[in-house]
Order: C-alpha cells, then sequence, then structure tokens
C-alpha cells in the first residue's frame, strides 16, 4: 500500500510540474524504475539514467533531481552534452536553471580543443579549471599542449561567439617535452596558441644549418617571438619579432615585424661584396616592418621600414622574405579622405647606405578629385604638394657590374629604386654626395566631358602646374618653373551582343565592347631662376606605358616640353555572371603614341603596346604583354604567362619573359619558367620548378620538393634546389621545413622557399 501512495505521489508531482513549467520540465528515462526520496525531495534515476532539457543532456550511472532548486547530482560514468561540447567525469552537480556546474577530474572536448583538469567549477560558458591540460587540434602525441595551474574558459557554448581561454602559470609543450613558460595568457581558440616553422639544410655558403621563426600568442591580439639561426660555417642569428592584428568596428590594426642580427664569421669570399662594390661587413643585420592602422573610416595610417646593414644581409639569412621583395622601400603615409578630398602626409627615407633613394622628408598633399563648377559641366582638379627632398647619391668604386639574382638571371644594377643615379654619378657635372632642396608644386585643371549618346565622349582640358624651388645646394636663389596643359581626350563606344549559350564553359551571352580611344596632351614650360636644380625627382627606367596627363607625372626635376598623341583600341568580351552581373572572358588593348615634338635623336613614334588575356573558365588563365619598336621594327619585350589549374588535383604555371633593351647588353634576357604542383594523397603532395635561360642555353634554377602532413599538427617540405651561374647562392642546396599547420589545416601547396 505504502508503494502504490509513493508511485501515486510521482505521478502527481510530475502532473504538477508539467502542468506549472511544461517548457522547462526535463525529460527523464532510466532502465530502473524511477523513485522519489520524500525527505531530500528528489527524483532519483538509476541505471543508464537520462535527463535531458532544452540546452543539456545528461548519462550517469545515477542521477538525482531536486525538485525544489533543479539540482542535479550524477555519479558513475557521468556525459554531459551542450552542442557540440562534451564533457565526461565520475562524479558533476549540475543547476539546470542556471546552468552551473562542478565535478573532480574530468575531460572535456569542443574541436578544435581538448582539456582535462583536477576540478572544475562555473557554466559552460564560464568554467573554472584546476591544473588544466589543454590539448590543440586532434589528439596527437606531438600535438601542441598547454600545461596550467588555473584556466578559465569562456564561450565554449555559444556557437557564433570564438571560445577564449585565460591561463596563468603556463608551460608550453611539444607533446610531453616542455619548451616554454609564460606567467599569463589569453587566447580565441581559432588557431594554436604559438608558431612554429623550422628549416633544416646544407649549402656550400653555410654549412649545414637551421632556421626557426616562433610567435607565441601573449594576447588576442598580439603575438611575439624571434628569429634563431644557427650556420655552422657563418654563426648565430637572432631577432625579436611580433605580430599584431585587432579589428574592432572601422578601427583595424596589421603590424608585422621581424628582424636578425649575426656576426657574420664566414670568410671573405662568402661575405663577399655589396652592390656598390663594397666589402660586407661582419656585423651584419635586417629589420623588415609594415603597420597599417585605421583609425576612424577616414583616416589611417601606413608604414614601412625595411633596414639593411647591406645589401645582401637579408638575402643571405632569410631568402624567402627577400624573394617576396627585394627592393628595400622605406616610407609612412597618413591618410585622411574627406568629402571627395584627400590630404596626406607622406616620408619616404633611406636607413640603408647602398641606396640612393629620393627622400620626402616630409612631403604634404592635398587633392582634390575631379569636382563639378556650380553645375556646370565643367570639373576642376587641384592637387597641391610642398616638400624638402633629399638624395644620396652613393657611387659604385669599380666598374658597373652584372649580378645574378636568386632565381640565376642577369640584372641591372640601376632600377627603378635608385632612379638612374648611379649610372649618371660620373656625368653630374655638380660632385655632391647630397641633393637637397625643397620645393612647392601646385597643379590646376580643367575638364568637361561631353556626351554625344552613348557613341562618343569628347574631353577638353586645360591646367597648369607651378614648380618652385628655394634653399637648393646646386645653386643659390630661387627656380621656378612653370608648365601649362593643353589637349583631350576622345573615345568611341561600341558593342555588339550575342545570344550563345555553352554550359561547359559557363558562358550565357556574349557582349564585345570596342572602344577606339584618342589622347592628346600638349605641355610647354618655361622657368626662371638660377640653375642647375637638384635631379632629385628625374625621369626612371620603366616597360611600363607612361602617364600622358601632367598630374600624374612625377619626373618634375628632370621635366621637357612635351607634343603628344596617343592612339589606343581597347576590346573587351564578357557573359552574364552566375548571380549577378557580368563576368570578362578576354580583353584586348592596343596603344601607341606619336611624338609630335620629339627631342634629337628621338624618334616620333614610341613603342606599340599590347596587352591581352583570356579567362574563360576558372581553370585557365593566359595573359600577354608585349612592346614592339616600330622604328626598325623589333620586339623589345614580350612577356606571357599561362595557369591551368585541375580542381585540387594539379596545376601548371608556364612563364616567359623576353626584354631587349639594347644590343650586345647585359640588360637583355630571354627566360622560359615552368611550375608544376601534381597531389598524390589527400595529405602529400610535389612540386616542381624549373627558369631557363636562353641566352645561356640552360637551366639556371631547378626545384624540386615534397610537402606532406606528418600529423595532424605538423606538416613538412623537403625541397633540392640546383642552381647555375649563381653569385651568391650556392650550386646545390637541400632543406627540410617543419611547420606548425593551423587549426583547420586543409593542406595546400605552400610557394616555394
Amino acid at each position: 500500500m505504502k508503494s502504490l501512495f509513493r508511485t501515486l505521489k510521482i505521478i502527481l508531482l510530475s502532473s504538477s510540474l508539467l502542468i506549472t513549467s511544461y517548457a522547462d520540465l526535463p525529460e527523464l528515462s532510466s532502465n530502473e524504475p524511477i523513485e522519489y526520496d520524500e525527505n531530500s525531495q528528489e527524483i532519483i534515476l538509476r541505471g543508464a539514467a537520462e535527463l535531458s532539457s532544452e540546452k543539456a543532456l545528461i548519462k550517469a550511472n545515477e542521477i538525482r533531481l531536486n525538485n525544489e532548486n533543479s539540482n542535479t547530482c550524477a555519479t558513475g560514468d557521468v556525459k554531459i552534452n551542450m552542442n557540440d561540447l562534451r564533457l565526461i567525469t565520475e562524479t558533476m552537480q549540475y543547476n539546470l536553471s542556471t546552468e552551473a556546474l562542478s565535478s573532480g577530474y574530468f575531460r572535456a572536448g569542443k574541436s578544435p580543443f581538448y582539456i582535462s583538469g583536477t576540478n572544475t567549477s562555473g557554466t559552460l560558458n564560464d568554467l573554472n579549471i584546476d591544473n588544466a591540460t589543454v590539448l590543440l587540434g586532434e589528439p596527437d602525441f606531438l600535438n601542441p599542449t598547454l600545461c596550467a595551474s588555473n584556466l578559465e574558459v569562456k564561450n565554449a557554448h555559444e556557437e557564433n561567439i570564438p571560445t577564449k581561454i585565460i591561463a596563468r602559470n603556463i608551460w608550453f609543450k611539444i607533446g610531453n617535452v616542455p619548451f616554454f613558460y609564460w606567467p599569463y595568457f589569453s587566447h580565441s581558440i581559432q588557431e594554436f596558441p604559438f608558431q612554429i616553422a623550422s628549416e633544416y639544410g646544407k649549402s656550400k655558403e653555410y654549412g649545414p644549418y637551421i632556421r626557426n621563426t616562433i610567435f607565441f600568442r601573449t594576447t588576442p591580439r598580439l603575438k611575439i617571438g624571434a628569429l634563431v639561426d644557427l650556420y655552422k660555417d657563418r654563426g648565430f642569428l637572432i631577432g625579436p619579432a611580433f605580430k599584431y592584428i585587432s579589428r574592432v568596428h572601422c578601427k583595424q590594426v596589421y603590424s608585422d615585424f621581424q628582424s636578425g642580427f649575426i656576426h657574420d664569421n664566414g670568410d671573405r669570399a662568402q661575405l663577399g661584396v655589396d652592390s656598390l662594390g663594397r666589402k660586407t661587413p661582419r656585423s651584419r643585420n635586417f629589420i623588415e616592418w609594415y603597420h597599417q592602422q585605421n583609425f576612424t573610416e577616414n583616416f589611417q595610417i601606413t608604414s614601412q621600414l625595411r633596414r639593411w646593414s647591406d645589401s645582401n644581409s637579408l638575402r643571405d639569412f632569410r631568402p624567402k622574405l627577400f624573394n617576396n621583395d627585394n627592393d628595400p622601400d622605406s616610407f609612412a603615409e597618413a591618410v585622411y579622405s574627406g568629402h571627395n578630398y584627400y590630404l596626406t602626409a607622406f616620408t619616404r627615407y633611406s636607413p640603408n647606405n647602398f641606396q640612393n633613394v629620393p627622400q620626402r622628408i616630409p612631403e604634404l598633399n592635398f587633392q582634390l578629385l575631379p569636382t563639378r563648377i556650380c553645375g556646370t559641366p565643367i570639373f576642376q582638379t587641384i592637387n597641391a604638394r610642398v616638400a624638402h627632398l633629399h638624395s644620396n647619391n652613393h657611387c659604385r668604386k669599380d666598374k658597373h657590374k652584372e649580378d645574378r639574382n636568386n632565381n640565376g638571371h642577369q640584372q641591372h644594377k640601376e632600377d627603378g629604386n635608385n632612379n638612374g643615379h648611379e649610372h649618371n654619378c660620373k656625368h653630374h657635372k655638380h660632385k655632391h654626395h647630397h641633393l637637397t632642396s625643397d620645393r612647392i608644386d601646385i597643379f590646376y585643371g580643367l575638364h568637361a566631358p561631353f556626351h554625344f549618346e552613348d557613341i562618343m565622349t569628347f574631353t577638353p582640358l586645360i591646367g597648369g602646374q607651378i614648380d618652385e624651388y628655394f634653399k637648393k645646394n646646386t645653386s643659390r636663389g630661387d627656380f621656378t618653373r612653370l608648365r601649362g596643359q593643353i589637349g583631350f581626350d576622345l573615345q568611341f563606344n561600341s558593342y555588339a551582343q550575342w545570344n550563345y549559350v555553352n554550359p561547359t564553359w559557363g558562358i550565357n551571352g556574349l557582349r564585345h565592347i570596342f572602344r577606339p580611344t584618342v589622347q592628346y596632351r600638349y605641355i610647354p614650360q618655361h622657368s626662371i631662376g638660377k640653375r642647375p636644380i637638384p635631379k632629385i625627382d628625374r625621369h626612371v627606367f620603366t616597360t611600363n606605358i607612361r602617364p600622358l596627363d601632367l598630374n600624374y607625372q612625377r619626373d618634375i626635376d628632370t621635366a621637357r616640353t612635351q607634343n603628344v598623341i596617343r592612339f589606343g583600341l581597347e576590346n573587351l568580351l564578357q557573359t552574364r555572371g552566375p548571380f549577378y552581373g557580368s563576368r570578362d572572358l578576354a580583353y584586348f588593348n592596343l596603344y601607341q603614341d606619336y611624338l609630335l615634338r620629339a627631342r634629337p635623336h628621338d624618334h616620333h613614334w614610341s613603342h606599340l603596346y599590347t596587352e591581352f588575356g583570356i579567362f574563360p573558365a576558372y581553370w585557365i588563365n593566359f595573359t600577354l604583354y608585349n612592346r614592339i619598336d616600330v622604328r626598325r621594327p623589333k620586339l623589345s619585350e614580350f612577356n606571357t604567362a599561362l595557369v591551368l589549374t585541375d580542381a585540387r588535383f594539379w596545376s601548371l604555371t608556364y612563364i616567359t619573359s623576353f626584354l631587349h633593351k639594347k644590343s650586345h647588353s647585359i640588360d637583355n634576357r630571354h627566360q622560359h619558367g615552368l611550375n608544376i604542383t601534381y597531389r598524390l594523397t589527400p595529405r602529400t603532395y610535389i612540386s616542381a620548378e624549373a627558369l631557363y635561360d636562353v641566352k645561356l642555353h640552360k637551366i639556371t634554377k631547378g626545384t624540386f620538393a615534397l610537402d606532406t602532413q606528418l600529423t595532424n599538427a605538423w606538416g613538412a617540405q623537403l625541397q633540392v634546389t640546383h642552381r647555375r651561374k649563381a653569385v651568391r647562392e650556392s650550386k646545390w642546396e637541400v632543406g627540410l621545413v617543419i611547420h606548425l599547420l593551423p587549426l583547420d589545416c586543409d593542406l595546400l601547396p605552400i610557394p616555394l622557399l
């Protein structure tokens, strides 16, 4: 009779809960009959007990649920699941209302992290763990591991908020081997809290060597680390490094700093000379720093510092960084963008003693974009600059020599960065090693576009610029140059459409746009004052087509009268995009200049420029650029690039590069390059790269690499390189790179080192 009465009481209690709070009532189940303890007011479940609520599923050998305070006590093989978070322990206290929990030793996991600890308390969105061990990534014997005396886990239950951990007294480990201690650590679990890339190799120049790049995340936004290298024949290189990334609404910061310092123990032949023919010092270093920061939507700063002790310091010890950009340009710029105008403060400086850089220390600029004048069809443009200019003319001690860069091809020492100063040092009338001047440039232009339906657009334009020099060190007194501009832009517009459909190529209709263009500029000049002026912003050699408009010309110090007309033919083939708008299938452009007033020994016709590209599908891309000297005629430059890809299985890149500057010149260059990547397995791929020099009739560089994923956390790349006719690099070089993979790693090809 008592048993029947107790059963009826449980049924009545459950009915009462169902009526009063049906939404909050958990689902209960067990292998054994459900019991109710009158003294403790607890519902007892035994044998494969389960309690399921809207937020959690608890499984255990025994579960006790208190009806009054919603406290749950689970014992014996306890498992709790909340979304994709899973926690396993032997005993646990959990409150269904507040979601507070506490337990002894436990294990928990939510991809990509796994945690264990001696005890825990809090909620699943704010756990506090003692003696915690955090395993990042899928379990593996070489996985990165964090061991902390105390650990806080936040936002583990939120789907759209990254999980964050805050740890104290942390040992960083690889597997079970500790290698770094840090007292405090805060990290958002989206990547590993540290990054490691190690390269092991051997070459004639260094002997056996090891290069290490290591970063530790100290805060969610800051990583600090170091470059640590050891070269058997050259010595020990070390330098600090850091990365800072912050994104808060429109305020974004990106900063990347790397450096290295070494006392080079190599012999004099290994040290060699720099680009100016001077002996390379034994104390060598490099600093690479890029910083970009947005303060508001309208104001941002960008700066770059590339300080090398000599022209080969980065090339010798960090060839990958050198190959990415071998022109050490240092500058800082602050830009404020207003309504249709820009205010900028810009400085370019030269921290290196082997470069001739036109320095601006600083340059202030106001630029008014084309703005309509009082509702008329006339637009005005203003560009005003004031700058202190400085240039150091470093001249070679010996005759002009050729060099071969790491790709094996010949490279002339006169480049755009040097602005031709080295080549012209001996011809400069004034033997100033330092050129300085203060200069003001003000440009004002007017233009008025007239549209004749959709067929033609005619834009006459007129403008002028004043260049005022003062405090120049090549002559006394001021110098003023006045330059005017008159001309026009004429563009014809025509198009044709076809309803051609090809599902294989993803073509849904075709549209051909044809635009013949004619541009004319007459730029006379008149000057007042004492010459000569310092030639800092000077004419430089380039293979690209030059700007016609006076506002965009920067060779101000060597300016001359111009009277030129440019003819152009522009073609564009498009199809409808898969979702919206259109996508380009091909383009073909021709440009030709005719100098109405040519200088002595110059021809009226310039080079004929051709641009061509075709990309009918995502897996094929072909581009072509060439210049033809129409006076002889002769092909002066010819560059092509073909890229073929087969989904994620293989890719092929073939390039050609031909440059002919003058007969029997070291600047003549003709090369072919081939790069092939093939995926052997989902975890392994191979790649090969070759560079063939037609002039030498040899493969000047060949590289073979094997990339694989060693474990769940680590990847490796084995690379073998063979070079011919290289000046500073070894003929043979073998390297093994081991690097930590990202948490969401999907193995993809990385650039060859």
